[in-house]
């Protein structure tokens, strides 16, 4: 990851806040600027050496200080806290994004460009997984269709997620992965039905304007019949949206790897629960799977399943 520097650190404040008045903008970045001062002298003080190996790759990586993460998490929790954003104002449903098979029908589509590592990138993907790629470079492209009027819930013997883009689901529980991409003339971007499109949706922020990117999924843990949940479908099957679509599971044999940042690699995970008086929190670091759905370290690999 790059050396944040403070103004970097501003812009993506301001991004991912771009849902409040203009005056809670400037209050905060008032507030934000001696934090953020730490935050840079923090990375500044050195990385940690960790090595990784595959059948491709051997290369010596490093990441940020654990004080530095410290604070990067720090922050991220900060600025979801004042998101009140949605994709649709009013709605009385929770903007998800799925990942695309071969049509989004009549919804909006949403493409994610991340940039790989360039050095001996080992980015790639096996098995279903739709339409979304890796290219020549290891560079991946993620197509999501943006649904906006469809509940979803928990289904028998399964867990999964599906992107949150709008306001978060009471009772759900949140997955957030943050990817630290190519520091080097990145060229990450994002596009909604082609139009392009930087900074914050619900709680991922995507596009050119960060040369990182966070995913985050409502994440639904598995049902048991002998449970008593009051969501008003069938426990036994997703959505029926009128086209196939993914989800982040691990049912399937899809899955897409990728070859995230080599020098001061800031990759975070970790999963919000939604438990009484308040949210517990669990932090993924260096070569964790979490469910059998998303594999976590120096690198990030998304296990997607067809809906059923």
């Amino acid at each position: 990851m790059k050396k944040l520097t403070l103004f970097s650190f501003i812009i993506l404040s301001m991004i991912i806040n771009y849902s409040c008045t203009k005056d809670e903008v400037l209050a905060e970045d008032l507030n934000l600027t001696d934090e953020i001062a730490k935050i840079e002298t923090s990375y500044k003080q050195g990385y940690v050496k960790v090595e990784f190996t595959s059948d491709s790759k051997n290369i010596e990586e490093t990441v940020a200080s654990s004080e530095f993460m410290k604070q990067l998490m720090a922050t991220v929790a900060d600025s979801y806290s004042k998101q009140k954003t949605s994709l649709k104002s009013g709605s009385t449903y929770y903007t998800k994004g799925v990942f695309k098979n071969t049509t989004c029908g009549n919804y909006q589509e949403l493409d994610i460009f991340m940039d790989s590592e360039d050095r001996r990138c080992i980015s790639t993907k096996s098995g279903s997984v739709g339409t979304s790629t890796v290219d020549g470079n290891g560079n991946i492209m993620l197509k999501i269709c943006i649904i906006d009027d469809v509940i979803f819930g928990p289904v028998l013997n399964h867990h999964y997620g599906i992107l949150n883009l709008g306001s978060q689901e009471p009772g759900v529980s949140r997955l957030v992965r943050g990817f630290d991409n190519e520091d080097s003339g990145n060229n990450n971007k994002a596009w909604i039905d082609n139009v392009e499109f930087n900074g914050t949706l619900g709680d991922c922020n995507i596009g050119s304007i960060n040369p990182n990117t966070k995913l985050s999924f409502s994440y639904y843990d598995q049902y048991y019949s002998n449970e008593d949940l009051p969501y008003p479908w069938d426990y036994n099957h997703l959505p029926s949206l009128g086209f196939s679509y993914y989800v982040l599971a691990s049912w399937g044999s899809g899955w897409i790897l990728s070859d995230d940042e080599d020098s001061g690699n800031a990759n975070y995970c970790f999963h919000e629960r939604p438990v009484s008086p308040s949210p517990l929190t669990t932090y993924y670091n260096y070569n964790t799977t979490f469910d059998g759905v998303l594999e976590v370290g120096g690198n990030t690999k998304m296990h997607l399943s067809l809906a059923y």
